[in-house]
């Protein structure tokens, strides 16, 4: 994401062009900001929430697939017999 955040930096605030140190240091000054804030909203804003929805998904999936047996109620009570059994 950084090239596009460069280009539009080149263009909106007219960041040189000549290739000198100062100039690659005022652009990474520029670029590199702007990029970790638009990693950061899109970590928060896209990624996170795509995953939650990812693993909503897969639980009802799995729980859709699941045998009723092996439900964690029966598993608990099947769990809890065998304690008392011994």
């Amino acid at each position: 994401m950084h090239v596009p955040i460069g280009l539009y930096a080149a263009a909106a605030l007219g960041l040189p062009r000549d290739g000198g140190v100062g100039t690659v240091a005022l652009w990474v000054a520029v670029v590199f900001p702007a990029s970790l804030v638009y990693a950061y909203a899109s970590l928060r804003l896209v990624e996170r929430p795509a995953r939650r929805w990812g693993r909503g998904l897969e639980q009802r999936e799995a729980a859709a697939t699941r045998p009723p047996a092996a439900s964690a109620g029966a598993a608990l009570s099947e769990r809890r017999g065998a304690e008392a059994r011994g």
